[in-house]
């Protein structure tokens, strides 16, 4: 896949409801809550409009953990010491564009 529309395109195929976002700031271009999941229609349409747009995934059915990394903050050190590491079970992962990963 080589856009951000394929991406989006493939991402609703697999159930999730895609949400088009600022990629300097991360807001929503479009409303979102309350509102049905887009269409793969209306993904071509808005990403043919704004090919840059980045990809957020609205979660209902499931939760994410969030590790980042900022200043002195360091969220991977931060897990390694957490007493319950164990269970958090192999699963699908994402890298953030700061360097730092979703565990979803």
């Amino acid at each position: 896949m080589s856009s951000m529309k394929e991406y989006a395109l493939q991402y609703q195929k697999l159930g999730f409801s895609v949400i088009p976002i600022n990629p300097k700031n991360k807001m929503p271009l479009i409303d979102f809550a309350d509102k049905p999941a887009m269409t793969p229609s209306e993904i071509e349409n808005f990403w043919d409009g704004y090919p840059n747009a980045n990809i957020a995934l609205k979660i209902t059915n499931f939760f994410v953990i969030d590790i980042d990394k900022h200043g002195k903050s360091n969220g991977f050190e931060s897990l390694k010491k957490w007493k319950h590491l164990n269970l958090i079970e192999p699963t699908l992962q994402a890298k953030t564009a700061s360097g730092g990963k979703h565990l979803f």
